[in-house]
């Protein structure tokens, strides 16, 4: 929390960075040596792979906007909603920096 003086511990933007390195394995593709995973162009047009981002990207957002987590953003503790927001989409885009292969 930005500002505050709050201290927030924890390994929820850890795990959250887990799932969004986890998207393009959960909706991989057919290739011809089995499923690989999605390419971000590929996330884009899988219906599934957008509303199952969306899905978690409004939560996080609602989680956080909202008093019914015990957090909203004028409030002192409760959940670190950046961190889950910021953890998910580092994740996803740190799978795909560590993904690519020099092709010689």
């Amino acid at each position: 929390h930005w500002g505050q003086p709050v201290i927030m511990i924890g390994a929820s933007g850890a795990v959250s960075g887990l799932l969004g390195a986890a998207v393009p394995i959960m909706f991989a593709v057919p290739s011809t040596w089995g499923r690989r995973p999605s390419a971000p162009a590929e996330l884009l047009t899988n219906r599934r792979a957008l509303l199952f981002v969306l899905v978690f990207l409004a939560i996080t957002v609602f989680s956080g906007a909202s008093g019914w987590t015990g957090n909203s953003f004028m409030q002192d503790g409760g959940i670190a909603w950046e961190a889950h927001l910021g953890g998910f989409l580092a994740g996803l885009a740190t799978f795909y920096l560590l993904a690519q292969r020099r092709v010689s």
